[in-house]
């Protein structure tokens, strides 16, 4: 008899299912739970939403994290914000649900729910550290056109829903919206509302709607623990065109954008410039000729897809799980940072056996469906907490990346290599208008990270009013371009002079330039002329990606001096420090 594991039972339970899903949960080992990511998350609603605690645990599980999840009492929102004793800031949640159903919100009339919709959103701004989750408001689904009262509440709730986003959109760097229109579009109102208990309990939605819910809080759960997705590989030939490159050759292959099913694929390339244009990149693993690709990308005139808008790329006839595992080695990214998109069923079935830790995507058999299936499967994959200025460039800046690492191969040893790049950083504490790159850097960088504790632009604006915390940044360019704020330090200050390194994190963008250990020395001297001679201590908590954090501070000069089940402590005098050779680095 085979043994399931936690995972393959979580996937396998039907996500509507609320027994089912209760049944799979108690399934689970109290190790797998424990080992999960954890991540509070806080429901503060006008209506009866408990229904959708086990939903978020299952979801949350399945994306390998521990979900903690508690409502608060039933409409006392403005007392809990206001509140700083109240069951939701002692709970101090990662992420706080504000679910707000309409029709409690209009009793006294519509024309007063944008009014009470504001003040609940400005007062969970300034009152909560955590990010926050709102919600659209349901359109009317009973009556006709022809009611003047219809037309005047769809008109009412529109104006709030288009509220809403621009306000999420306004604040992007804490507000995240679920679409709650979206769910019952894609389930149907009938197994999606409940009018029964929506009147008898103040608890309006079924299953399938608290379920599709649960997973866009949990997909924003996943973007801020730093698991949210960075690259979409792609086939070619039946993903991004029609037909076989190879066979039907330039002018046979199908994307004219008025001719079925040339406009399918029309519609997805268009797509997937939208999701460039928001920090994703783009590779292609694609079994075929590169110089005929590339023609398709450069030459064809319904092919929106360019060739700028590729990252990386292995086209060749070899396997497609190795060329994935090639284009993370290229990139510098672990491999769970990929979804990989294809039409068939044998290269699906191969990437998901050999490389679990990759999403993967299906073309669906029904043509019309790919635009609708690839929208919905990549929904919350790759949210990220606040869109920066850097993540609209990150093509760019991976592509300038990839162009330095190659240029490396020409040169025999790597301090030449060093020299030849031209690095120059410029190293100050954090400016204002740094606080949402680097909130989300502590988010998102896995890798070099000693202690990954994810922190809201909130709470890093309030690191930078603390007379007793440093912020310290390295914003990096070279030869081939801008690489931007790459390197985090958050140094606190006890109560008897000593420093604490509460942060320290480099993106893996510029790995191998010895950029750690140049930041670290630039902070060591801008301490000592501050102090003196004084003593820093680090906390070093191992993961699963980060044993290149540790191993750094040992190469700089710090000593163990205690290590426990939450990690290892070191310790270091200014003087004691071992700097490395960064002398080809240029600091302005």
């Amino acid at each position: 008899m085979t043994v399931q594991t936690p995972y393959e039972i979580l996937q396998q339970t039907d996500p509507f299912n609320l027994m089912a899903v209760e049944t799979a949960l108690k399934s689970v080992p109290a190790e797998a739970v424990t080992t999960a990511a954890d991540i509070p998350v806080y429901f503060l609603s006008n209506f009866t939403v408990s229904g959708i605690l086990p939903f978020v645990e299952f979801h949350g599980l399945k994306n390998g994290l521990k979900i903690t999840a508690r409502n608060g009492d039933f409409n006392v929102l403005h007392q809990a914000l206001m509140q700083d004793k109240s069951d939701l800031h002692t709970f101090a949640p990662r992420i706080t649900v504000l679910a707000l159903n309409w029709d409690l919100l209009a009793r006294g009339g519509t024309d007063l729910v944008m009014e009470r919709v504001r003040e609940l959103f400005d007062l969970a701004a300034s009152k909560l550290q955590s990010a926050v989750v709102v919600n659209t408001f349901l359109a009317p689904l009973s009556g006709g056109a022809a009611s003047v009262v219809d037309r005047d509440l769809a008109r009412a709730v529109d104006d709030a829903n288009a509220f809403v986003r621009g306000y999420v959109a306004d604040h992007s760097d804490k507000f995240f919206l679920c679409d709650w229109n979206r769910y019952v579009m894609n389930e149907g109102v009938a197994n999606t509302l409940d009018r029964r208990y929506g009147y008898m309990a103040k608890a309006p939605f079924k299953p399938a709607f608290l379920s599709q819910y649960a997973r866009d809080v949990v997909k924003i759960a996943r973007a801020l623990s730093g698991q949210g997705k960075k690259v979409l590989a792609l086939d070619c030939d039946n993903t991004l065109w029609g037909g076989v490159l190879g066979e039907d050759g330039l002018d046979g292959i199908q994307l004219h954008a008025d001719d079925y099913p040339g406009n399918v694929f029309s519609a997805v390339q268009h797509r997937l410039i939208a999701l460039q244009s928001q920090g994703v990149l783009l590779a292609l693993c694609s079994k075929n000729n590169e110089i005929d690709v590339m023609e398709v990308l450069d030459t064809h005139p319904h092919c929106v897809l360019k060739r700028e808008h590729i990252t990386a790329h292995r086209i060749n006839w070899d396997n497609k799980a190795e060329n994935l595992a090639a284009l993370a080695d290229e990139l510098n990214l672990g491999l769970d940072s990929f979804v990989f998109v294809d039409d068939s069923d044998f290269e699906c079935d191969l990437v998901r056996s050999r490389l679990p830790m990759v999403d993967v995507v299906q073309v669906p058999k029904r043509l019309y469906d790919y635009p609708d299936t690839l929208a919905r499967e990549l929904d919350g994959l790759f949210v990220m907490a606040g869109l920066t200025g850097e993540d609209a460039k990150r093509a760019e800046l991976y592509a300038a990346r990839a162009e330095a690492e190659h240029a490396k191969a020409q040169f025999d040893d790597l301090d030449s290599y060093l020299q030849a790049l031209e690095i120059e950083v410029d190293f100050h504490e954090m400016q204002s208008s740094e606080i949402p790159r680097v909130a989300q850097l502590t988010q998102k960088t896995n890798q070099f990270n000693l202690n990954k504790t994810p922190y809201s632009a909130d709470e890093i604006a309030a690191f930078d009013q603390d007379p007793q915390t440093n912020v310290y940044v390295l914003v990096v360019k070279d030869r081939y371009g801008a690489l931007g704020l790459t390197n985090v330090c958050i140094l606190k200050t006890g109560e008897d002079g000593s420093r604490f390194i509460d942060t320290y994190l480099m993106s893996c963008r510029v790995f191998e330039r010895r950029l750690e250990h140049a930041f670290l020395g630039y902070i060591f001297d801008d301490v000592g002329a501050r102090q003196g001679e004084v003593e820093v201590t680090a906390h070093y908590r191992p993961s699963a990606k980060n044993a290149v954090a540790g191993a750094f501070l040992e190469t700089a000069g710090f000593v163990l001096e205690d290590e426990g089940s939450d990690g290892k402590t070191y310790r270091i005098a200014l003087s004691a420090y071992v700097p490395q050779n960064t002398d080809f680095i240029r600091k302005v």
